[in-house]
């Protein structure tokens, strides 16, 4: 019988712990023959890589590659090279499988083939659990909405709330879609390589569906998150800029996506704002300095405000606009406010 999923798996320094509860969510998937499971150790240097090897001899489901570091998009995109599934699935290894969602999704690809195939997940915040939701039952996309599919990946569309084509997991990708048209993962790029990713998928497919099912558990680490900032993250803002202008412009976009590049620019600052520099003073001092600057000095006047996302995004620009430095400080309030009742999906 042929392989219908690859579930890629990349691995580095991953407490073991968590791994494990990866890990034993894919074996409790069952039927070994239409599934496999790509591990790829990123150049683990605990433990990590000795745990991934006892699951491969342990279950055949598994197969292990040894790497040197190189990165989470390097490690996926080796998974991608080897995987034999008629479709792909992205598995990050601190998150989790519910134990039926592969079953579910084999029997929709037995009679189904859509190029992009969406499912739910769940939030998990301090062991809580929280369920994403989109009103939209089980759905096909009219090719008139990709467009709109991928302004909601730059924060620049209202349609379609709660859905997630930010991130690679919750998703399935057709194999012969990814490989012939050379999508791949950028390489050493530290935020937003999902994102484009996604951006280069929807730009070739043509089936995009939604299927109704919670499958996938993602963790929320709280302290890790606010580690991922650093002051060099404006560097880093202007090199995803750069990806994102050659984007547009290879591919002949409308001018709405230059609106929607300057939507995700906010966010950015506005990510920005909350975990790096939000709960100091002196790093405060930091950032409005930074946003006198361009690209982020000019950005918020280059949106429509109906067209934002997220009202989070709204309060942020209009604070732009009208220089009004405290409702900076009401944009967080909200965020804080709403992730921790696990009403904020930033997906």
């Amino acid at each position: 019988m042929i392989r219908i999923l690859s579930i890629i798996i990349p691995v580095y320094n991953t407490e073991e712990k968590f791994l494990r509860k990866c890990l034993d969510s894919v074996v409790e998937q069952g039927s070994s023959s239409q599934i496999e499971a790509i591990i790829v150790d990123d150049g683990s240097i605990n433990e990590i890589g000795r745990i991934c090897d006892d699951y491969a001899e342990q279950f055949p489901i598994f197969k292990v590659i040894h790497i040197e570091n190189q990165g989470v998009s390097n490690a996926r995109n080796v998974g991608i090279n080897e995987a034999s599934g008629d479709y792909l699935m992205f598995l990050d290894s601190d998150d989790w499988l519910d134990e039926n969602i592969c079953s579910n999704l084999n029997e929709y690809l037995q009679t189904n083939t859509p190029d992009v195939l969406v499912f739910n997940y769940y939030k998990v915040i301090d062991g809580r659990v929280f369920t994403s939701h989109v009103d939209l039952g089980e759905y096909s996309f009219k090719i008139n909405e990709i467009k709109e599919l991928q302004l909601v990946i730059l924060r620049y569309s209202k349609q379609f709330y709660g859905i997630n084509l930010l991130t690679p997991w919750c998703k399935v990708y057709k194999s012969n879609l990814i490989r012939n048209n050379e999508i791949m993962f950028i390489k050493g790029l530290a935020r937003a390589e999902d994102m484009l990713f996604n951006l280069n998928v929807l730009e070739y497919a043509r089936d995009i569906r939604f299927y109704p099912v919670s499958g996938y558990f993602y963790r929320i680490n709280a302290l890790s998150e606010s580690q991922m900032l650093t002051p060099k993250i404006t560097k880093l803002s202007n090199q995803i800029r750069g990806y994102l202008e050659e984007f547009i412009k290879v591919r002949e976009k409308e001018e709405v996506f230059y609106e929607g590049l300057n939507a995700y620019c906010i966010e950015n600052i506005f990510e920005q704002l909350y975990m790096y520099y939000g709960n100091d003073k002196n790093k405060l001092k930091e950032f409005y300095k930074l946003i006198e600057k361009d690209p982020f000095k000019s950005v918020h006047k280059k949106v429509k405000l109906a067209r934002l996302r997220y009202a989070k995004l709204q309060i942020y620009t209009i604070a732009a606009r009208l220089h009004l430095r405290k409702l900076f400080l009401l944009a967080i309030y909200y965020k804080n406010k709403t992730k921790l009742r696990g009403r904020y999906f930033r997906y």
